[in-house]
């Protein structure tokens, strides 16, 4: 069993969270710290952060990560080729219900140079789809931009440097990632985000 240290709190280091202590909905700290990181990181190289959720799925329980691991290397050099200084964060979940394997990630860009997610989310789409073909099941992208239960169901978000309403913004819809329903307890990773230098 994995040892997770959670918080029920609603902010972390003063930005906001989806913990919520009375519905029993916690976040694991070490996947704030990484979310944090990574964007206080994009912030630092870039004045403009341009960052968006998509969410990968396969139709069945994976063994292991090879798949994604090879998406978002080809999803990372994509970018790079495309000068945008691309940092990612991502959990593996499993569904309770019928044990698939899915995937929630978050990825930044230099929004100087890109302030539209979709062709980069419809290169997502293609990549995931055809490894997942190859690798004998069937994979599905959701753009994560349909979302009823919000206010403003966008994808991407537009962050300027020093601008705490935009980082806090972002920041909430992305410890969706921390969450710790549906995280397994088996011994495969399920943290994955850039190497910050």
């Amino acid at each position: 069993m994995k040892r997770r240290s959670i918080t029920f709190e609603e902010n972390y280091h003063d930005h906001p969270t989806m913990a919520d202590r009375e519905k029993g909905y916690g976040m694991d700290e070490k996947k704030l710290k990484t979310i944090e990181n990574t964007l206080d990181y994009a912030l630092e190289k870039h004045s403009k952060v341009m960052g968006f959720r998509v969410d990968l799925s396969i139709d069945q329980s994976m063994k292991d990560n090879g798949i994604y691991r090879k998406t978002m290397s080809e999803v990372v050099r994509h970018l790079q080729n495309h000068k945008l200084s691309p940092l990612y964060v991502g959990v593996r979940e499993v569904n309770p219900s019928t044990g698939n394997t899915h995937y929630h990630n978050i990825i930044l860009v230099d929004a100087s140079r890109s302030q539209n997610p979709y062709g980069h989310l419809n290169y997502i789409n293609e990549r995931w789809q055809k490894n997942c073909e190859d690798a004998g099941c069937r994979g599905t992208v959701d753009y994560c931009d349909k979302n009823g239960n919000m206010a403003n169901p966008h994808t991407e978000y537009i962050m300027h440097r020093g601008n705490k309403e935009e980082y806090d913004d972002f920041f909430h819809r992305s410890t969706y990632l921390a969450k710790i329903d549906t995280k397994p307890n088996d011994s495969q990773r399920e943290l994955f985000s850039s190497r910050l230098d």
